[in-house]
């Protein structure tokens, strides 16, 4: 595939999850409506409202139907956070009471990979990772089965609540290229867990 410098590549993704679903720990704290908002005030859409309360909040659509989406409860507090890529399904959701304490986590939180072609065979992934309810330890990639990167935590983000991963590879010669991208996290009660998240692309070194 030929792609012009800097821009994104199309990853063909087979997502092999083995994230845990937690059980309900009524000791998580969560942001507020106002920090979700201030803080993510560049990656977030103007919100819904009714009555002049807001009840949802959702990312700016940078890869059309892909972003983070949060409902609230009439308190304010949020009741539920899902992540889509595709908006018939979530990948990710977080569900909470109206104290504010985490009910639920389903999914993956290794929310999205965008491969960036930077120079001529010099190519960049970036794995977005939810920062919500969990605490990031480290991620480490495993490309074309035999090279292991460990990724380099960066706030430049594209979603809301989410550190970016970054891994640089040189992929002089390498026509296909699989990747396995691993993290292991804490939940807010230093519960360890574990995920994981794969897929391809077909590269074309240039002549």
């Amino acid at each position: 595939m030929t792609t012009n410098k800097r821009s994104t590549i199309i990853v063909f993704l087979f997502s092999l999850i083995s994230a845990c679903s937690s059980q309900p720990d009524i000791e998580c704290k969560v942001p507020t409506i106002n920090s979700i908002h201030l803080n993510n005030s560049h990656l977030i859409d103007s919100p819904s409202t009714t009555n002049s309360k807001i009840i949802e909040l959702h990312d700016k659509q940078t890869f059309e139907e892909t972003g983070g989406k949060y409902l609230f409860f009439e308190n304010g507090a949020l009741r539920e956070y899902n992540f889509f890529q595709i908006r018939s399904s979530p990948r990710y959701t977080e569900s909470y009471n109206k104290l504010g304490g985490l009910t639920k986590r389903e999914g993956n939180p290794i929310l999205f990979t965008s491969i960036i072609e930077v120079l001529p065979d010099s190519l960049v992934f970036n794995f977005y990772v939810s920062n919500i309810s969990i605490r990031a330890l480290n991620l480490f990639a495993v490309i074309n089965k035999t090279d292991t990167l460990w990724g380099i935590a960066s706030n430049n983000t594209i979603f809301s609540n989410t550190i970016n991963y970054q891994v640089g590879y040189n992929a002089k010669n390498k026509y296909r290229i699989e990747y396995k991208s691993n993290l292991s996290y804490n939940s807010c009660k230093d519960k360890a867990f574990f995920a994981s998240d794969s897929g391809f692309i077909n590269h074309s070194s240039p002549n």
